[in-house]
Parts: structure tokens; C-alpha cells; sequence
């Protein structure tokens, strides 16, 4: 059976533009397009947890163009089901490119529970020195999930990540000018982590892995000509195999 339910709101203001999203269903396309420079928004009435896609095997495609400091572009809610396909980009053109001439802030805040999704976040600007910079706070329970996190150009980079469950794969790059700052969870078995800092800025990692039986494979690289490095890595392993960490600092 496939069935939809979407109810969507759209503001009519120059100021903002501002989508409220709660779909359920399986098999189901939504490509959602938000171009301009202010408050392009995606969230639940009542706040990310009001505003989620529940359902298997759904393919999701949001783009957000330029936005500033005063108004950055917004996405919340969460993901409930396994095998669903979600795109989020943060100043992308609407043929999916990259708009080389925008800046300004992007938030993102996902709970993804479920099994098998492939999850794809962009975030990207061109000018630096706005107030925030990009920021993600992401929240995984389930297996077997594949997460691609892509901060690139100017301004600052802030990941806040917690994985709960087995055998996901974690891929993080911060690259391009201003601070790097990466703090994330890993909870559970077989979790392939792997993380690249690079460019001009401070870079910083505070990794937590908690094993059970199984291992975790976490490849950690920081590389910078001219600015400092620092990371935290706690590991807890019940695994009688051991459990592999590789970490590189380069200039």
C-alpha cells in the first residue's frame, strides 16, 4: 500500500520563505526548491519534533540558496524508516549546482531512526565572517545507515553527531577557511568513521567510540599550513579482537 500525507505552509513574506513538512508514506518523491537570500526555512509547527517523513524507501531532495547571518537558511525534523534516500543542501542552485556567489549561515538539526537510509548534507558559502557559520546536529539510532556530512569554503564549522546502533558509515568533511570543530558519539559495533579536517583555521575533534563485541574503524585526519591542531579521543572496547583507531596531524 502506498499512501501520502503532506501538509505543507508556505510564507508569503520577502523577508522569509518557510515550509512546515509531516509526511507519511512509502515510495514517495518530494523535491523541495528555496531560493533567495533570507530565512528560508523547514521545520514542524511546533518545532523539529512535529516535523518528520515517516516511511520506507522514500527519496527527499531539499535545496536552500544563499541566505545571510541575520536570516540562515534552516532545516529540521526528523526521519522515521529504513532505506530512504534524503538530499539536504544548503546554497545549491536550482539545477543542483553550486552558487558560487552567496554566503550566509546554514543550520541543520536531523533525527534520523531507522535502518538502511543513505543521507546526504551539503553546506557550503562562499563569504566568510558572518555570525554562526554552518552548524549540524545529528542524531542516528538504527544499523546499517550511510551519513555523508560535506562542510566546505568559508566560515565556520560546527558538527554535533550521536550514532547509536551497529555497522553504520560516517563520512565528515570540513574543508575551506575559518575554525573546524567536529564532537561526536559512536555507541555500538562495527560503525566506520572517518573524518577529514583541511584548509586554513583551528581545527579541533573530541571523538567518543563505546564498543561492544564488535569493533570500530575510526580514520581521523587534520591538515592545515598554518593553524593549530587538537583532538579528544575516548574509547571504551569489549572486543577480545581489539579496535582500530588511525589518526593523522599533517602541515
Amino acid at each position: 500500500m502506498r499512501y501520502l500525507l503532506l501538509f505543507l505552509c508556505f510564507s508569503a513574506t520577502a523577508a522569509e520563505k518557510e515550509i512546515y513538512i509531516n509526511q507519511a508514506g512509502n515510495l514517495n518523491e518530494v523535491t523541495i526548491v528555496q531560493s533567495g537570500t533570507a530565512g528560508n526555512k523547514i521545520q514542524g509547527l511546533n518545532g523539529a519534533t512535529s516535523s518528520s517523513i515517516t516511511g520506507n524507501s522514500n527519496t527527499v531532495d531539499i535545496k536552500q540558496g544563499s541566505s545571510s547571518s541575520v536570516s540562515p537558511n534552516l532545516i529540521e525534523y526528523a526521519i522515521l524508516g529504513g532505506s530512504n534516500d534524503i538530499t539536504l543542501s544548503q546554497d545549491r542552485l536550482d539545477a543542483g549546482g553550486q552558487n558560487t556567489g552567496s554566503g550566509g549561515d546554514h543550520d541543520i538539526k536531523l533525527d534520523v531512526d531507522g535502518f538502511s537510509n543513505d543521507i546526504l548534507i551539503i553546506q557550503r558559502s562562499n563569504a566568510g565572517g558572518t555570525v554562526n557559520g554552518h552548524l549540524v546536529e545529528l542524531e542516528v539510532t538504527g544499523d546499517s545507515n550511510v551519513i555523508d556530512l560535506k562542510q566546505i569554503r568559508a566560515d565556520t564549522k560546527t558538527i554535533d553527531g550521536t550514532v547509536t546502533g551497529d555497522s553504520n558509515n560516517i563520512l565528515v568533511r570540513q574543508r575551506g577557511r575559518a575554525t573546524k570543530d567536529l564532537e561526536f558519539d559512536l555507541i555500538g559495533d562495527g560503525h566506520d568513521l572517518e573524518v577529514t579536517q583541511a584548509g586554513e583555521g583551528e581545527h579541533s575533534l573530541d571523538i567518543t567510540l563505546t564498543y561492544g563485541t564488535g569493533s570500530i574503524d575510526a580514520d581521523l585526519t587534520q591538515d592545515s599550513h598554518t593553524q593549530n591542531f587538537s583532538y579528544t579521543l575516548e574509547q571504551t572496547c569489549y572486543s577480545s579482537a581489539g579496535c582500530g583507531v588511525s589518526v593523522t596531524q599533517s602541515d
